[in-house]
């Protein structure tokens, strides 16, 4: 089946995904995004000027899911949608800072709906996507994007056994949690005509970059995407890695 490498120079990752989900209807179904400098290697151009022309998809009533939608790329991500008019449910373990992003989707123009949910429970997953189908009936986009970070620990130098433990919760949620949310949103993805998955990845999937634990989380999503591409072979359904780069969120100013 066809599989696409994107290297895109200056597009936001939300103006991304909305392009993105129309690939469905040109046969593109899995992908790795890397935003660096470079150029485009596509196996069909005609998905780059689908995705980068004038023809537009109307996100009114359209429905998404940003995980770890709180603060950060995820907080960020749900605004630029709800600025597309799209229903936006943000999920993460702070029901405040969710309420507080939530109103940010609605000031862009969207309609963002606070969801308190840990992704280390896979309970709480299963209701977060039961309650989608009942309030909505459909889903036409899953940024699966909630990570275990613990930056000061990851980013200390050293090997990853003299490291804190915990580290190693990156794989549960952040690589694992993306497996589960994907499996519960499936149902809900097939009924829509075009819908997608996005993973927020990281080039330490394919180069060391703070250690195993992380390398493990990335590469295990890249691959994953791979896979999960072939089981929606022949669906509406799409499915990508994205390698944002990197993001100056307050995390890290």
């Amino acid at each position: 089946m066809p599989c696409a490498v994107l290297i895109f120079r200056s597009r936001s990752i939300p103006a991304i995904l909305v392009r993105y989900l129309q690939l469905a209807e040109h046969g593109g179904k899995t992908g790795i995004l890397r935003k660096r400098h470079g150029d485009v290697r596509s196996s069909w151009e005609r998905d780059r000027a689908f995705l980068f022309g004038k023809r537009r998809m109307p996100m009114t009533k359209r429905v998404a899911v940003v995980t770890g939608a709180s603060r950060g790329l995820g907080r960020g991500i749900a605004r630029a949608l709800g600025s597309k008019g799209m229903q936006v449910f943000l999920t993460g373990r702070s029901i405040a800072a969710l309420e507080s992003a939530a109103a940010e989707v609605d000031a862009a123009g969207g309609t963002g709906i606070a969801v308190q949910c840990d992704h280390a429970d896979d309970v709480q997953v299963n209701g977060l996507f039961e309650r989608i189908s009942d309030e909505t009936g459909r889903l036409d986009l899953l940024v699966n994007n909630a990570a275990a970070v613990y930056p000061q620990e990851l980013s200390t130098p050293g090997p990853f056994w003299e490291k804190d433990i915990k580290l190693a919760e990156m794989i549960d949620v952040g690589l694992r949690s993306n497996y589960i949310a994907s499996y519960y949103a499936a149902p809900l993805l097939l009924k829509s005509e075009r819908s997608l998955i996005a993973n927020i990845s990281f080039y330490g999937a394919a180069s060391y970059f703070h250690g195993p634990a992380y390398g493990a989380a990335k590469a295990g999503t890249d691959k994953m995407v791979h896979d999960m591409g072939i089981d929606f072979a022949d669906t509406p359904v799409s499915v990508v890695s994205i390698w944002p780069g990197y993001i100056l969120t307050d995390m890290i100013k």
